[in-house]
């Protein structure tokens, strides 16, 4: 024969003893701390979920070939070096080539911010035309009726 918890449960108004009366209120304390803690970790579980989620978007936008050169040159600039060198040389080295804009025509096609030239677009002196070029033709035709 097997005993199940619903045989224990008093039925309301047979509750006689104050150590009956102690013990389920401490269940009952119990039970509802248990289930805050259930509600706490599910809120955690979905803001977790959510971070994780808004991580795997930004990761799917990344394009780690293209913001590559820009990221490891503004790096080794900004970074101070590990060799004793003075503050304020670093600074001023610092300031003058990571905020300069690149010039088109120096002979250097510096990407991101210099692409091959398409209309007037682009660096072509640098970098030269772009040669993945496909013609489109869009053809109009308006129809009206003035009645």
């Amino acid at each position: 024969m097997s005993v199940s918890v619903l045989d224990h449960v008093p039925v309301p108004g047979t509750v006689d003893s104050q150590k009956e009366k102690t013990v389920i209120r401490s269940t009952l304390a119990l039970l509802e701390a248990l289930i805050t803690l259930r509600n706490l970790y599910l809120q955690l579980f979905k803001r977790l979920a959510t971070f994780w989620f808004y991580i795997w978007i930004l990761s799917l936008h990344l394009k780690a070939q293209d913001s590559f050169p820009t990221v490891s040159s503004v790096a080794e600039r900004v970074l101070p070096p590990l060799r004793g060198v003075e503050f304020m040389d670093w600074f001023k080295t610092m300031i003058w080539t990571v905020w300069d804009d690149n010039v088109c025509g120096d002979g250097i096609c510096v990407p991101p911010n210099e692409f091959p030239s398409f209309g007037r677009f682009g660096c072509q002196a640098d970098c030269g035309n772009e040669t993945d070029v496909a013609t489109v033709m869009i053809y109009f035709e308006v129809f009206a009726t003035f009645s």
